[in-house]
């Protein structure tokens, strides 16, 4: 059974890990940044294979200024990235998102970066967009070109099976979560959670769509409805 890289296990260690009686606890080789930690759960018997990937990276975005004396002064945002992704029917799917997203979640953050700096002084207000909605932007747009990358791996590569994908974003002193499918992301406090994330699933895409057809007919175009169903009681 795969680990992820990021823990940084030896031999020995993983060898350990792959022993679902004893199930030891094993400290990563570096601690994780924000405190966090890792664990996970195995099925046993479901599948040969573990089709699951876990990824974190630290990443920073940039910027040069010329200051009032002609000289140059950098200025930084660091960020951190969690990734999780459920595979099943293979590990393509699993592997190909986490290899790939964070790329592609840090050049979307590139793009709005411009933005993202603006200090948020009264001339500039008017033009500008909150930071909050920049960021959000940034992370569908991630997940969207990672959809369009897998579905052509798929057809070029005839790759089979798909993934779940569940993105933590802390940037800016705010966390940001991301996700497709029905991985879950929860904040627990003492005896308490809180769900941070909705799941994807072919069932609640449909509760989604007629709930937005009521709400909103006039998308669905003249003479098509969805009509409300009750049940005798």
């Amino acid at each position: 059974m795969d680990v992820p890289i990021f823990l940084g296990l030896g031999d020995d260690e993983v060898q350990m890990s792959a022993d679902h009686k004893l199930r030891p606890i094993i400290h990563p080789s570096k601690p994780l940044p924000h405190h966090a930690g890792y664990a996970e759960c195995v099925n046993a018997g479901k599948s040969r294979w573990n089709e699951d990937q876990a990824v974190y990276r630290q990443g920073v975005l940039t910027k040069v200024e010329h200051d009032d004396s002609g000289g140059l002064q950098k200025f930084s945002i660091p960020y951190t990235y969690y990734g999780i992704f459920d595979g099943h029917a293979g590990v393509g799917a699993a592997l190909c998102a986490a290899n790939q997203l964070h790329h592609i979640v840090h050049e979307k953050l590139v793009d709005a970066q411009d933005d993202i700096w603006i200090d948020f002084n009264e001339k500039r207000l008017a033009t500008s967009k909150p930071r909050d909605l920049l960021l959000i932007g940034a992370l569908e747009a991630a997940f969207m070109e990672m959809d369009q990358l897998i579905s052509e791996d798929r057809n070029k590569y005839q790759a089979a099976g798909g993934c779940t994908a569940l993105v933590a974003l802390m940037i800016l002193g705010k966390l940001y979560i991301a996700n497709a499918g029905d991985s879950r992301a929860i904040i627990c406090k003492e005896e308490t959670f809180l769900p941070m994330s909705m799941d994807f699933t072919p069932e609640n895409e449909k509760d989604r769509i007629r709930r937005l057809a009521e709400e909103q007919p006039a998308l669905l175009g003249k003479g098509i409805y969805f009509p409300r169903v009750h049940k005798a009681t």
